[in-house]
């Protein structure tokens, strides 16, 4: 149900996209009006809108997390992914364009919470409120993809023993990982319904503190890279990145502007980075004074890093491990 599910949304979503894009291409100007705006013409502007663009793309590595319900999923996952990338570059590049031609222009869009909503308006000839209709599904197939990724996150962090073992907890013939999911679900329904009409521009300033959290997943997840392509580079692998150790290096250079950009480009007194540091600071407090003391391999860990570590020249490690 999950996997039609998101097909089906997924689809939709692409479908509202291209006929967004054809429809406005009569009303195509790329005129100077257009395109000035006093807040792109300097690198303060550009600092301070770069994370908005990295949104177009977050998600795409919650894929990975659905690799135990997938059959050959080495070679299935990284083909899913680069598509999963050209596909959005090449929409992204288009909206940008569209977007960049017609009216209001960039520079009245850049507060905009709904980049798409104005150019539905002028196409259809239609009010705010009819228009939105069609972003739904867009936004539903984005909740929905989160909440997938948090609840095997979670799950997978019960399975090795850093948050409580009830988390691990699945239910039926699919083994859904049910208390996962609704331990994130509420806690995320509790940060909404305390913060959302008490704490000023909310929105924006989750925005900018799940944006932190994603350049720092984005630079270890290079980084692992570089370690696994140094290290283990006698494992068999189905896939290969065609940049290299050049395209991580590349990658971390960028997110680590992205998190600079947010950190002293921001517009919100530093509130957001404040925020995302003090969350930081009592996360690594409980990992290092709770979690680390009973953290252990899963079992899916032990299948994957058992054969690592011994390739690796590592057997006494391995064998530590798997006693534990």
């Amino acid at each position: 149900i999950f996997w039609v599910y998101s097909t089906v949304l997924g689809i939709v979503s692409l479908i509202v996209i291209v006929l967004y894009c054809l429809a406005l291409i009569p009303h195509a100007d790329f005129g100077e009006e257009h395109n000035h705006s006093p807040d792109f013409t300097d690198g303060k502007g550009f600092m301070y809108h770069l994370n908005k663009l990295a949104w177009l793309f977050v998600g795409i590595e919650s894929m990975t997390l659905g690799n135990n319900n997938i059959k050959d999923a080495g070679n299935k996952d990284p083909f899913a992914m680069v598509a999963c990338m050209c596909t959005l570059f090449v929409t992204t590049v288009c909206i940008f364009l569209v977007i960049g031609s017609t009216d209001p222009g960039i520079g009245q869009l850049s507060s905009e919470d709904h980049l798409m909503d104005p150019g539905l308006g002028l196409s259809l000839k239609t009010t705010h409120q009819t228009s939105s209709i069609l972003l739904i599904p867009g936004f539903v197939a984005t909740a929905y993809g989160f909440q997938f990724a948090y609840t095997k996150q979670i799950n997978a962090m019960a399975n090795s023993g850093l948050v409580p073992k009830i988390f691990a907890y699945t239910y039926g013939p699919n083994d859904a990982p049910m208390t996962a999911c609704v331990a994130g679900s509420v806690l995320s329904l509790a940060l909404l319904l305390a913060c959302y009409d008490t704490v000023e521009n909310f929105s924006a300033k989750m925005f900018d503190i799940v944006i932190c959290g994603a350049c720092c997943v984005y630079i270890n997840l290079f980084r692992s890279y570089l370690i696994c392509h140094s290290r283990y580079s006698n494992m068999e692998r189905s896939f290969r990145s065609p940049l290299g150790v050049y395209g991580a290096y590349i990658g971390m250079a960028v997110f680590s502007l992205m998190l600079i950009g947010v950190a002293f480009f921001n517009r919100d007194n530093g509130i957001s980075i404040s925020v995302f540091v003090i969350v930081m600071i009592f996360a690594m407090a409980y990992y290092f004074l709770v979690a680390q003391k009973r953290e252990f391999f899963s079992k899916e860990e032990q299948e994957k890093f058992m054969k690592a570590y011994i390739l690796n020249c590592k057997p006494f490690l391995s064998l530590y491990y798997f006693v534990d």
